[in-house]
């Protein structure tokens, strides 16, 4: 587990795994991290001028950053991320097998912290398309949910042979803060939005029978991946070669207006 810090070196550093994997430079990593201060975070296509109040942002202390891989924002507050980087021939099939096999993973996480939880992919349903800029408006390709409710909001992308997969997994909810960072103004969208929001996001604490902490969430999802997987995870540290080029990537990308203000 990593500490919690600024959502540029949260991406930087997913972003430097990815590469060392892709080079044979590092083995696959399973990480979780938290944010501070908090940060939305916007997919790749996404456009920041239409979709983000920046000026709500700045003076709520949110900052924000563009991710490398695809989806919708996600406010990062309270919650923990996780993410996965392999090669590609360590998660063998489509995009949409290698989602199964972490959605599986992170399944049997939940099952240790006694949520009863399922995969779902509702894209064959037709019910991929949600109504705002926020990930978890509604759930995608073979992600989790507790009775319709999306639990964790995933995205992905490859390079090089390689896969970086993250997500987060929600402590707690607060919609009006989130569809304030949005810039939805009060009337009958941000309305209908909130009930869309609240019929589909679901936490972690209003789930469970009692707080669960950062840290037992962690843990259980660390024993759901060694379970899926069959194998001993363990502990490490970016090598000085990622933490070196984590911190080049922090100040040219994820810190640099000309990637997260392009759209």
């Amino acid at each position: 587990m990593d500490g919690a810090a600024r959502g540029s070196w949260n991406m930087a550093v997913d972003h430097a795994i990815l590469e060392a994997c892709s080079k044979g430079a590092a083995h696959a990593t399973i990480r979780f991290y938290r944010w501070a201060p908090p940060c939305l975070s916007i997919g790749y296509f996404q456009s920041l001028s239409r979709e983000v109040d920046k000026e709500y942002c700045r003076a709520a202390g949110i900052e924000w950053v563009r991710r490398p891989t695809g989806g919708r924002a996600v406010l990062h507050d309270d919650e923990i991320t996780y993410s996965v980087v392999a090669p590609e021939s360590a998660l063998r099939g489509s995009v949409l097998e290698s989602y199964r096999t972490i959605s599986e993973g992170l399944l049997e996480g939940f099952a240790r912290l006694g949520i009863e939880a399922s995969i779902v992919s509702v894209r064959e349903k037709g019910m991929l398309h949600g109504e705002s800029g926020a990930c978890f408006d509604a759930p995608s390709w073979y992600e989790i949910t507790v009775g319709g409710r999306k639990l964790v909001g995933s995205a992905q992308v490859r390079k090089d042979g390689a896969i970086l997969q993250h997500g987060s997994i929600l402590l707690s909810f607060d919609a009006e803060r989130l569809l304030d960072a949005l810039g939805v103004r009060p009337g009958t969208r941000r309305d209908r939005l909130r009930e869309i929001l609240d019929k589909n996001v679901g936490s972690l604490n209003k789930l469970a029978d009692f707080d669960l902490s950062g840290e037992a969430v962690i843990e259980a999802m660390i024993f759901g991946f060694r379970k899926r997987f069959a194998a001993d995870l363990e502990c490490g540290m970016l090598s000085a070669a990622e933490t070196e080029r984590a911190r080049e990537l922090e100040t040219s990308v994820y810190r640099n207006p000309e990637w997260n203000e392009r759209k």
